[in-house]
Formats: structure tokens, sequence, C-alpha cells
């Protein structure tokens, strides 16, 4: 998937429903990452995973019903950290930030499992919110910050 146009086209969608109207500062939207990280946090208190089983079943007997998203994705873990994920790329499109598809590999992402092995999910999360913190420069001038941010999510 080019993750390039996929930015691009959230960011469509988002400014096509008023999203930008005021141009929200980077801040701002960090928050809400932010804000959806949280969330993740809580639907892991809750033990609110999407279930792959369930999904897969589902599909086998006859596809997809309605509600499935709802019953099967709809605000666990998996969901919250897609929503993080949407908010970033959206920011991302918004700043014209060119993302480097190929700090995508499996090795890297590998690499950055690393960081969270022995750390709860809520530490993970943690850890994650004080690295977006951390990211002073404007986001559009960052030269490896919104590569990382979605490699940590």
């Amino acid at each position: 998937m080019n993750l390039n146009k996929l930015r691009d086209q959230i960011h469509a969608n988002a400014a096509s429903k008023g999203f930008w109207d005021n141009n929200p500062s980077d801040q701002h939207f960090l928050m809400l990452v932010i804000t959806e990280l949280s969330e993740a946090v809580e639907a892991d208190r809750k033990g609110r995973r999407a279930s792959k089983e369930a999904m897969v079943e589902t599909i086998e007997v006859g596809g997809f019903c309605i509600g499935f998203f709802e019953e099967y994705i709809k605000d666990t873990i998996e969901d919250e950290l897609a929503d993080a994920f949407i908010r970033l790329l959206d920011l991302f499109g918004a700043r014209e930030v060119y993302l480097n598809e190929n700090a995508f590999d499996l090795e890297t992402i590998e690499e950055y499992a690393v960081t969270y092995q022995g750390k709860s999910f809520t530490e993970s999360v943690y850890h994650i919110t004080k690295f977006i913190c951390s990211c002073i420069a404007p986001i559009w001038r960052s030269a490896i910050a919104p590569e990382m941010i979605l490699l940590d999510i």
C-alpha cells in the first residue's frame, strides 16, 4: 500500500468533512492522536480485542453482515490504534509531509518492536505518547519524526 497516496486520501476526506476549516495546529492534531492512544489503553483495560477468529468464521459462513464492524472491531485496541494512525496520516496530508515508504519494511518494524518487549501495553503507549510530546519542531519540518511515530504505533 502506498502510504503517501493513503495519506492524501485520508486528508481529502477529512477536509471535505470540515475538519480543517479552521486550520488547527499540529499540537491540536497530535493531542487527538494521544486521545486515540488513550482510548486504546482503555480498550486494553477492558480486554477489548478484535476477534480475528470470529471474523474469519463470519466470512466463511456468508460474508460480512450488518453490524460486522460494530460487533468485531469497534472500540477495540486495534480500532483505536488504527484511528491514531489515521489521524497522523491526516495531519501529514495537511502539512504535505512526504513519508519514506522504505522505512516500513519488515526488518525496521521488527527493530521497533524490540523497544516494546517486556513492557505492558499501557507502558508502551506511554512511551509513544512521550515521544509525540517531545516532537517540538513543526511536524512538516521534522526529518525523522513522522515515520518514527507511525512505526511506534
